[in-house]
């Protein structure tokens, strides 16, 4: 269309004026195709339990979540969104549009398994937000593999990223958290890190008052304020570290009436964690771990109502979408925390709906009016945002480069048509959830023998007489791959009637079908060559400490820019640096090439009108050009 604008004119002027109108039609298609892109503002809990939300969990007044019951009041509850039941698979399904199944079920720290995470050839979904010309950002937990530059978030489609890496992270101190907060390593480091560099210098630099949660709300606020006065549509991926453990809330977190007591509590979750807040009980025997959580939930509330406001004040909601899911189900390991799922069965790590069904909604002022208010039952897997997105904004849908490499191709069906009302059917008829749960419209079919968690907990959970965190793991639901368990989770959501022996021929044939697809199960060793030397047994480690000045970062295929510990040179440009690397190859390329096409344009057309230069009634003609472009407890 452009050359032909483009074609020798019999006068400059009328050319000139030819090609002013054509960039004026450009610029009025262009800017009405931007107005009706939204925004996408896409939030994900950590370890939220089912009944930890006040629109499911009515029947307990501990639970208080208003800005949440709010979103969920103007937008559409997601009855059915299915995740995996740990943080990495999902977020690397999310992250990928692929099912776990086919791209990533181990949950471990990136630090100890470089292949862990999404292999470097997939694209992510913020990638595909960029060939659609949005400005992205990423801020919280990752979780989805750093092992090389080329996982991490600046270098998977995020222009800014401020985000912990591994799994877990001590909310005051930034350091990697397990069990009585110590390292995963032997060595104690800092799980910080801004675009392509850690977050600070040093461990000293590094505010250890200061909530992480906070400051993570901080930038998502700063970000919208941003984009305020901007024209570009925006992703924005804020994956909070609340309320996962450790069972830390801020120091004003009872004045700002955040935390309360609750009568009939238990302390449980002083087994494995030594701090709350200062000025906490000294003394874990009177710990109230179940209120902890709730403080918890509590302030991941406020921070969804912060960005809520924010929304609003800066004119963004009408053209906004918000997403909000958990990563699983709560946790049931009571000596780390005091999640609930009620009256789902289980939790986190198992493969009951309490550990696989999310709490989640859309919402926001770009959700149609007419399904504010609803919940909807269709079935729904939270790596289906990564074709819903792609085929809302008019971008490729299907991993084309990743496959041919060899990878499996993505694995979402696009829900915008049901999310928006267009059709009141669910694409998605059939789901691979882990290696032994397999759904068929309304059944699913359980074939693992270790079910932990088999039990149903109450409104109020946990309480002084609950059991132990060991009884709970003891209580399993066995479940034979020749004598499978079958539920019906739309009239059952509970799992409490086994169908298996009533329904012999559906299972037989669920049975038929699940083991093909099993033999599609993606496992790679994708990771690359470490960089630490010779005999050093955890490399992530080694590098954290020696290379990264205490502070996680990648450790294999290093340019020789970014390794520190074989030169005497000073380091601190990697500390002070915060350029941000360029996303996934392809895609930088296309959004590059776009841009360049713009200011061709752009410059062709001054080029034109500076030329022309009119004698009389007599026109100087000139040259053309041309672009191309188990127990109820």
């Amino acid at each position: 269309l452009l050359s032909k604008f483009l074609t020798t004119s019999t006068s400059r002027n009328m050319h000139s004026l030819s090609l002013l109108a054509w960039l004026s039609a450009a610029t009025v298609v262009f800017s009405s195709y931007e107005d009706e892109r939204p925004n996408i503002v896409f939030l994900m809990a950590d370890d939220l339990g089912w009944a930890n939300v006040g629109y499911h969990n009515t029947q307990n007044p501990e639970v208080s979540t208003p800005n949440i019951d709010y979103l969920v009041s103007q937008g559409l509850q997601l009855n059915r969104h299915y995740v995996a039941a740990g943080c990495s698979p999902t977020r690397t399904s999310f992250q990928s549009g692929r099912l776990p199944v086919h791209v990533n079920l181990k949950n471990v720290d990136a630090v100890l398994d470089p292949s862990t995470g999404v292999p470097p050839a997939m694209t992510c979904i913020a990638s595909q937000f960029k060939t659609a010309g949005y400005s992205t950002y990423m801020f919280g937990k990752w979780d989805a593999g750093y092992a090389s530059y080329k996982q991490l978030p600046v270098s998977r489609g995020y222009d800014t990223s401020f985000a912990y890496l591994g799994k877990s992270v001590d909310y005051f101190a930034k350091t990697s958290f397990m069990k009585h907060g110590d390292s995963i390593c032997d060595n104690v480091y800092i799980d910080l890190w801004e675009n392509d560099g850690p977050a600070a210098m040093s461990m000293d630099d590094i505010d250890q008052h200061e909530y992480v949660e906070d400051i993570f709300a901080g930038k998502v606020l700063s970000t919208i304020d941003e984009m305020s006065t901007s024209e570009q549509p925006f992703f924005l991926f804020y994956a909070s570290h609340l309320p996962h453990f450790p069972t830390q809330i801020p120091d004003d977190s009872v004045a700002q009436g955040i935390y309360t007591d609750f009568e009939d509590d238990e302390n449980q979750c002083g087994e494995q964690n030594d701090f709350v807040f200062d000025g906490y009980y000294e003394d874990k025997k009177d710990w109230k771990c179940r209120s902890i959580l709730q403080a918890q939930v509590k302030k991941l509330d406020e921070i969804v109502g912060s960005i809520t406001t924010s929304l609003k004040e800066n004119n963004l909601w009408d053209k906004t979408l918000i997403v909000f899911t958990s990563d699983n189900g709560g946790s049931l390991e009571l000596e780390l925390t005091a999640g609930n799922n009620y009256p789902l069965r289980g939790g986190k790590t198992a493969y009951f709906e309490g550990g696989i069904r999310a709490a989640a909604f859309v919402s926001g002022g770009y959700l149609p009016e007419h399904r504010r208010g609803q919940i909807e039952n269709g079935m729904m897997h939270i790596a289906d945002w990564w074709v819903t997105f792609s085929e809302m904004l008019g971008v490729e849908s299907s991993d084309t480069d990743a496959v041919a490499l060899g990878y499996p191709d993505v694995d979402g069906h696009n829900m915008w048509p049901l999310i928006s009302g267009q059709v009141s059917e669910s694409p998605r008829t059939e789901l691979v959830s882990g290696r032994n749960v397999y759904f068929n419209g309304a059944y699913k079919l359980m074939t693992g023998k270790n079910n932990k968690y088999n039990f149903w907990s109450s409104p109020v959970f946990p309480v002084s007489s609950s059991p132990t965190q060991s009884e709970l793991e003891a209580m399993v639901l066995i479940c034979g791959s020749e004598q499978p368990c079958l539920f019906n989770v739309v009239d059952d959501p509970g799992e409490h009637q086994d169908l298996a022996e009533e329904m012999p021929e559906l299972v037989e044939s669920m049975k038929d079908r699940f083991k093909q697809m099993q033999k599609e199960v993606y496992e790679e060793d994708f990771g690359g060559t470490d960089m630490c030397p010779d005999g050093v047994e955890k490399c992530g480690c080694w590098m954290a400490e020696n290379n990264w000045n205490n502070f996680a970062g990648p450790y294999q295929d290093l340019p020789d820019d970014k390794i520190f510990f074989e030169r005497n040179d000073d380091r601190d440009s990697i500390f002070s640096r915060r350029s941000v690397i360029g996303f996934d190859g392809a895609h930088n390329t296309r959004y590059s090439l776009l841009m360049v096409l713009v200011v061709l344009v752009m410059f062709v057309a001054l080029l034109g009108f500076r030329r022309i230069e009119i004698v009389g009634n007599n026109t100087r003609k000139s040259q053309d050009s041309n672009c191309r472009y188990g127990a109820t407890i």
